[in-house]
């Protein structure tokens, strides 16, 4: 059995049954509500690469991920292919959170620096 250390749960509006789950680990995955695995989404860096947070915006077409490094990947949750990233801070990341009408995104590292993406 395998234990890992969960950031985040997404509950996405347009699909209640989808979750999105977040764990200090490469990898953040697609669930349904049952259980059941029905895609994970990687940058394919395995070592150092763990993921610390995410968030969906309200149609929930992305996930915009934050990894150990500072940068922010952009997946496209239909094809759970990774289409962009940016760097956004040299610093840790703490939290990230997507703007409920606009396509703006927010970051917030661990010495109190709040910025803003238009991914």
């Amino acid at each position: 059995s395998i234990l890992l250390v969960l950031n985040t749960l997404h509950l996405i509006p347009n699909n209640i049954d989808h979750i999105r789950v977040v764990a200090k680990c490469p990898y953040v995955f697609m669930i349904l509500s049952q259980g059941q695995l029905l895609k994970s989404f990687s940058r394919g860096k395995m070592t150092g690469g763990d993921f610390l947070c995410a968030t969906v915006p309200p149609q929930g077409k992305w996930i915009y991920c934050i990894g150990e490094d500072g940068i922010m990947y952009m997946f496209n949750t239909l094809t759970g292919k990774l289409e962009n990233f940016l760097q956004v801070s040299d610093r840790e990341i703490i939290g990230i959170a997507h703007h409920p009408y606009l396509n703006l995104v927010c970051t917030i590292t661990d010495h109190g620096q709040l910025s803003l993406w238009k991914p």
